[in-house]
């Protein structure tokens, strides 16, 4: 890890979610959510701070608790429209002295520390690319379709009849994992997606991240499964 340089974790918790109320704290196994990735965070060899970002009185009071920096985040950043990006510039300038940048969302607690350390394991400081954890697609895109203007289907890609078999393995991010240099992602409008990033696999159960009331449950189901 000695090519890492200095390393900033970031963990975004805005109070106003709109699928599931107060999620961020809602408890998840006997913990609040967002301890999982604290927890997580805390625990990877490598990392040298721990920020969470919020608005929740609650959730800065935990992060506090448990040894992490409690940034409270300006009133202008916690909007609906508020974007990740800003986010993510808001707290770098507000922790200049790091290199590196690893940002964790709480809505992905079955991300643990061996898959944090890992994905550290893929990324290069010297060569500057971006980690990105990701999760193969099940449905090809080539089987989806749109509504049309008549309100009928059309080919989102349109082919000829296609099995899964012959498609090639696709990937979207599963939100769980994104590390960068900060001097490039700057460089990006702190966008991760601008750059050809390396991808650190995760699986379905891992990746579960949770927007609403049946995401949670899917997720308390896997941890007492695994």
């Amino acid at each position: 890890m000695s090519d890492m340089a200095k390393v900033l974790a970031v963990i975004p918790a805005r109070a106003g979610s709109k699928g599931l109320p107060g999620k961020n704290f809602l408890s998840l196994d006997g913990k609040p959510l967002i301890q999982w990735t604290i927890e997580a965070a805390l625990e990877t060899p490598g990392i040298d701070q721990v920020v969470v970002s919020s608005d929740d009185e609650l959730v800065l009071e935990l992060a506090q608790s448990l040894g992490v920096i409690a940034y409270k985040r300006p009133a202008e950043l916690c909007g609906d429209f508020s974007q990740a990006s800003e986010v993510i510039a808001d707290v770098v300038s507000a922790f200049p002295n790091y290199q590196t940048l690893i940002y964790l969302q709480p809505t992905s607690p079955l991300r643990r520390e061996p898959h944090i350390s890992e994905a550290l394991g893929k990324y290069n400081t010297g060569l500057k690319i971006p980690v990105i954890s990701v999760v193969e697609v099940t449905q090809p895109p080539e089987w989806m379709f749109t509504l049309n203007e008549q309100g009928r289907l059309d080919s989102y890609l349109p082919a000829d009849e296609i099995r899964r078999q012959d498609t090639q393995r696709k990937f979207i991010p599963n939100g769980a994992i994104y590390i960068a240099h900060i001097d490039s992602l700057k460089n990006d409008g702190f966008v991760f997606s601008k750059s050809n990033s390396l991808p650190f696999v995760m699986d379905s159960k891992t990746s579960v991240d949770i927007d609403d009331k049946f995401d949670f449950e899917l997720a308390e189901w896997i941890m007492k499964k695994l």
